[in-house]
């Protein structure tokens, strides 16, 4: 904007500036409220048409309807448009200087022009959410795709169907048994049939010596490990009386110190490479209401619970997040141990949902919490038992 000023202290102002000031100037004010601005000085001749005519050629040709620049009082202004830098619909502003003094200034405000009319509240574009949208795809995506997944005890119940759920997911499996080959001959097939990479290692998850050679080994077949799930477990039943040491250390060693060597040792490979990563462990409804004839595998299941929270803390500055499922009554091998079918279906209608769980059903829960989906997600047992245990 080009201004010049006369005795009077008239301006006139032969543009409008597109570039926006950050103060305003009273002055200019007081001439705009003078409707000063604009006029010619009597002293001297018009040159071509009036001033006041062309400006508002020079908008029309700029695609800019008549209003969409005034004059305002600053008295007239909200407060929060008195500011600069606090938005509005006053934009512009720019003062025009004359031997270092400001004699005029003008703001603009901005409208839409004549031949873009204002859209439906319907047709406007929505404003940008701070909330992450899902991957292209919907839930439709993979939510292991290219993850390696180490699954112990994978050879049969809740570990063969999870290790067949995350291949389904898109993941590579390393199947962990420790004396069925077959039947982890049959989950690796599976696992195969899913255009998924699998692994098959032996190893007791109690012996240290043995978990490192399983890591080992698993990561020399598939590469880094994202994901362990701790799933391997015993559950001898021993009325409390006969329970002896041996039964204590066997139960206690696979269901907790199986646990604890295994997570570390994936852990430890983790935090070296500087990677994020999951572990899931497998606990138990049966750490918080207790099982007869269970005491041994009832304190290592807690213990698991324990476990699993003490090392969520730990792991979480590392971006390692861990978490537990507690199943319920769930249709596996297990159960059924000293009891007959007529004493499961009774056991399975005392269940709010009237059932027994399904291994799926407990897998499906174990690939939510290693998924993405969870991301926030640590430290938690999640319980799935059909309403058995509300906690």
């Amino acid at each position: 904007m080009r201004g010049e000023a006369d005795q009077d202290g008239r301006a006139r102002v032969r543009g409008a500036s597109h570039h926006a000031a950050r103060t305003l100037a009273p002055r200019a004010v007081e001439l705009a409220a003078q409707r000063q601005i604009g006029r010619r000085p009597r002293d001297q001749p018009h040159r071509g048409r009036p001033l006041a005519r062309r400006r508002f050629d020079v908008r029309r040709r700029r695609g800019i309807p008549r209003f969409a620049r005034q004059v305002v009082h600053v008295g007239d202004l909200p407060q929060r448009l008195r500011e600069p830098g606090m938005g509005g619909d006053v934009l512009h502003a720019r003062a025009v200087e004359e031997d270092g003094a400001t004699i005029a200034q003008t703001l603009e405000k901005r409208s839409p022009a004549p031949h873009a009319p204002r859209l439906p509240p319907c047709l406007r574009p929505r404003r940008r959410s701070t909330v992450p949208h899902p991957p292209r795809g919907g839930l439709t995506r993979m939510r292991a795709d290219g993850k390696i997944v180490l699954v112990t005890g994978a050879q049969q119940g809740i570990g063969r169907a999870t290790a067949i759920a995350f291949a389904r997911e898109g993941a590579d499996v390393v199947v962990n048994y420790l004396d069925d080959r077959g039947a982890a001959e049959t989950v690796a097939k599976e696992i195969r049939d899913s255009s998924r990479r699998c692994a098959l290692v032996q190893a007791d998850v109690s012996s240290a010596r043995d978990v490192e050679r399983l890591v080992g080994e698993a990561e020399a077949a598939l590469g880094p490990i994202d994901v362990v799930v701790n799933n391997a477990g015993v559950f001898p039943r021993r009325p409390f009386l006969e329970l002896t040491e041996k039964d204590w250390d066997f139960v206690l060693g696979v269901n907790v110190k199986g646990a604890f060597l295994t997570a570390q040792a994936v852990a430890r490979r983790l935090v070296a490479r500087g990677a994020p990563g999951v572990i899931v462990n497998v606990s138990s409804g049966a750490a918080y209401r207790g099982s007869p004839r269970g005491v041994h595998y009832v304190t290592s299941k807690a213990g698991v619970v324990g476990l699993t929270r003490a090392m969520a803390l730990e792991l979480a500055p590392h971006r390692i997040r861990v978490n537990a499922v507690a199943p319920g009554l769930t249709d596996t091998a297990q159960p059924r141990y000293g009891a007959t079918e007529a004493e499961l279906a009774a056991r399975a209608r005392e269940v709010p949902l009237g059932r027994m769980v399904e291994p799926g059903e407990i897998a499906a829960a174990i690939v939510f919490l290693a998924s993405d989906e969870a991301r926030q997600v640590t430290g938690q047992i999640l319980h799935v038992n059909g309403g058995a245990y509300l906690g």
